[in-house]
């Protein structure tokens, strides 16, 4: 079932935590890699949470970066977990967001299309040539609304709107993995 801001208000301090980062610090890194190496590119993160993802991108030395997230608790410690980045409270499906998408063209957004009921509408609101980095899980939770057995479930799932170029498995233990994808928006 679909959950709203609610939910994610409760594991903001566990997004935080050091056994978040040791479990998703992987996954994180491996979607930096598929960013290209110049550094003025325009990157928004869909689904920011705490800012971890934007704190690795400005690390690297990239200077174009936005987290969106829905959950005022995720935002308000993102802004404090990198006081350098820029976070915007948002719905993502709401137009008002996707207005902002306009201005960007590369979109990261790992763990967060399998929470969302109509996540082929969102992939279609991006900008036709934009970068997609995306992860999503194997794994069930209260939370999924779907997940994925495999790589050609993914494909088959996303391939109207997006051009599969690359893709990582990235393992967070002995059974669940998040299959990680650099595309493009058709």
């Amino acid at each position: 079932m679909e959950q709203g801001p609610e939910y994610s208000e409760k594991y903001v301090e566990q997004y935080l935590s050091e056994r978040h980062k040791d479990i998703y610090f992987p996954l994180y890194r491996a979607a930096i890699d598929f960013l290209p190496e110049d550094k003025d590119r325009m990157i928004v993160d869909l689904g920011c949470a705490v800012g971890w993802i934007g704190k690795l991108v400005l690390e690297k030395g990239y200077k174009n970066y936005v987290g969106i997230d829905f959950s005022s608790g995720m935002i308000e410690a993102a802004k404090l977990n990198v006081p350098q980045g820029a976070f915007v409270l948002g719905y993502l499906r709401d137009p008002k967001t996707q207005v902002l998408f306009r201005d960007y063209d590369i979109f990261v957004t790992l763990e967060v299309l399998e929470h969302i009921r109509d996540d082929l509408k969102l992939v279609e609101s991006l900008p036709s040539g934009s970068l997609v980095i995306f992860s999503v899980p194997n794994f069930r939770s209260a939370a999924h609304v779907r997940w994925f057995d495999d790589v050609g479930a993914v494909i088959d799932r996303y391939d109207d709107l997006l051009d599969i170029e690359g893709f990582k498995v990235i393992r967070y233990g002995k059974k669940s993995k998040a299959f990680l994808f650099q595309s493009y928006r058709r």
